[in-house]
């Protein structure tokens, strides 16, 4: 079996965080794999010994501007995002809605950009990773046998714009999602490529996780009650600006925690306003993107990802591997990932049940030790390194 995964560059954390356990496992299962960039980026700083890399080079052309806004004025999915937004002028998410739309409507120019198909018949199957160009990319410029698109996230919370993916993912054979939650959100939005939606979770590789949570590290000291959260920093899906309000909540109540946050992001700004005029500079405590984050979160007492919207995280996935007790916000695949009050905790998506559920856990070890108990009692290789329902879509 000869396989393409086509990503548009490589970067710490984020979809190549996802892509690499994958690839390890498929590299030692002896399936050979090309990845295919689209830009040179951080793969030259990491271990990619266990792939191919190769580089597109499909000849490009540039579309003029005159040329863009007649094609976004005549596409079909213009008009059908018209007639939405005159019938939700007065919805205060319309303005979120636009840029998502205009996005995908540019990303897809970008793809017409290219001057002609790239041939990758040569492989069984190929494989977009991420949604938006890649995906689109696939769909529309390329020669395979069996074309796979991936989208991560929940498609309906994410806002995504059905009216431009109906028609720039028609090209593909199957559209793969982290869990069925994710899954049945695609359907529901788009109900015309519902047949070609595939569950196929991330897969991990537990004792590279467990390995390199034994580094030492230097900005991270254990307190009274230390709550981690690896995440990108994002407020539009991370909720970011709960979290301090939360913590602002929590301290008020005199409770003693630090809760730490790995990673960056678009919002690290606005986060850090949030953390002065809360007061919350020696309590929520921002400590930049890790290249390893397993060592904060194994000597954490808890892991919390209160995010507004999710797909599958990862990084629940690798606290649970690691035996960190987790806290995780109600999205869509929740309780597909966590069983409440026995593998983890899950509190209502709102701040008022995320404030008391962490009240609860800060003042009640007791309930974290037990959940710890169970997470040993897992076979972490069997449940997080199963890679039968990705090769279950190549080769259907």
């Amino acid at each position: 079996m000869k396989i393409c995964i086509l990503s548009y560059r490589f970067f710490t954390g984020g979809f190549t965080a996802s892509l690499l356990p994958l690839l390890k496992h498929l590299n030692s299962a002896g399936i050979s794999v090309d990845l295919m960039l689209f830009e040179k980026n951080d793969e030259m700083k990491m271990d990619t010994s266990f792939v191919n890399i190769i580089y597109n080079t499909t000849p490009k052309r540039n579309m003029s501007k005159i040329e863009k806004a007649v094609r976004l004025f005549f596409t079909p999915h213009f008009r059908e995002e018209r007639k939405y937004r005159m019938a939700h002028k007065d919805n205060a998410d319309i303005v979120y809605r636009n840029d998502v739309f205009f996005g995908q409507t540019l990303t897809r120019f970008s793809v017409m950009e290219y001057k002609q198909k790239c041939d990758l018949s040569e492989y069984d199957c190929v494989i977009a990773w991420e949604e938006g160009f890649t995906s689109y990319f696939l769909a529309n410029n390329v020669i395979a046998k069996n074309k796979i698109g991936y989208i991560h996230p929940d498609y309906q919370r994410a806002r995504f714009c059905k009216y431009a993916d109906e028609i720039a993912l028609q090209g593909l054979d199957k559209i793969a999602f982290v869990s069925n939650a994710t899954k049945k959100s695609f359907q529901e939005a788009i109900p015309s490529l519902a047949d070609k939606a595939v569950c196929i979770p991330n897969t991990l590789v537990v004792d590279e996780i467990i390995e390199k949570s034994k580094e030492q590290t230097q900005t991270f000291e254990k307190g009274e009650f230390d709550i981690i959260s690896v995440c990108r920093l994002d407020n539009v899906s991370k909720a970011l600006d709960r979290a301090v309000r939360v913590s602002a909540r929590l301290k008020a109540d005199g409770l003693n925690f630090k809760w730490y946050f790995v990673g960056d992001g678009v919002s690290r700004e606005k986060m850090e306003g949030w953390i002065k005029e809360y007061n919350m500079d020696n309590t929520v405590i921002l400590l930049g993107e890790k290249h390893n984050p397993h060592p904060y979160t194994i000597n954490a007492d808890l892991f919390v990802l209160q995010s507004y919207y999710e797909g599958k995280p990862m990084s629940v996935a690798e606290a649970m591997i690691l035996e960190t007790p987790v806290m995780i916000s109600h999205f869509a695949a929740a309780h597909e990932q966590v069983q409440d009050n026995v593998t983890g905790f899950i509190a209502e998506n709102n701040e008022d049940a995320i404030y008391e559920k962490l009240k609860e856990l800060i003042t009640n070890k007791d309930k974290l030790e037990t959940v710890r108990e169970n997470l040993s009692k897992i076979d972490k290789h069997q449940v997080f390194e199963d890679i039968t329902p990705f090769l279950d879509a190549v080769e259907n």
